[in-house]
């Protein structure tokens, strides 16, 4: 019997050392705080409702991103409940930059680079109401970052926010049966509008890009 208990050991023994280890990032430490979420805000549009981050103000005007895929097409849009403006749309990334007028104050949220295994938030706007799930950034690749903070219909074009309060990137998609999401990150949201919009009307945005 203990023969057989030590072929059994061995055997689990090779096995596991021909799968390939998995490497889970977790928070380095525990954050209890949530940050900032004011400027994550609820569209809604003749498809469906949405999510947009807030990146400038020039009096009048709030600008805010959020995903293409979402706005591409439809017959109106609000913001907050305010009439909102396509301002432009990238040919070659989910990325949108809409405006709007509101008597509210919101957060501007600054920009940040990304890091694997950071602390992240995602904020959305699904129906009926806000969510707010806590996650990590998981990989970092290029333009391809996942984070595993969940997400639902209606997130699309939301936030994912430091614990600072930092735009990371914005949400274009997820993958439910995985638990992975994908964020298209601040630097590439900022180069896609820099081809999009004419450098009058948001040039200053450019100059927030982190290097």
């Amino acid at each position: 019997m203990l023969r057989y208990c030590i072929i059994l050991a061995l055997c689990a023994l090779f096995v596991q050392g021909c799968v390939p280890h998995t490497i889970v990032y977790a928070p380095p430490v525990e954050i209890r705080h949530t940050p900032d979420l004011n400027g994550a805000i609820r569209l809604a549009c003749s498809s469906g409702t949405a999510t947009a981050a807030v990146v400038a103000y020039r009096k009048p005007y709030y600008y805010a991103v959020t995903a293409r895929h979402v706005i591409r097409g439809v017959d109106w849009l609000m913001a907050d409940g305010q009439v909102a403006k396509v301002e432009a749309m990238s040919v070659d990334s989910d990325v949108a930059l809409i405006r709007f007028k509101s008597l509210k104050t919101y957060t501007v949220y600054p920009l940040r680079r990304p890091e694997l295994g950071q602390a992240c938030w995602l904020v959305g706007w699904p129906w009926p109401g806000r969510i707010v799930n806590r996650g990590w950034i998981s990989r970092v690749r290029g333009p391809s970052i996942w984070h595993n903070a969940g997400g639902a219909n209606g997130c699309s074009g939301g936030p994912v926010l430091s614990a600072k309060g930092e735009l990371l990137g914005i949400v274009t998609s997820y993958l439910v049966e995985r638990d992975i999401g994908w964020i298209i990150p601040s630097r590439n949201v900022y180069n896609s509008l820099g081809r999009a919009v004419s450098a009058q009307e948001v040039a200053h945005l450019m100059a927030l890009v982190p290097k």
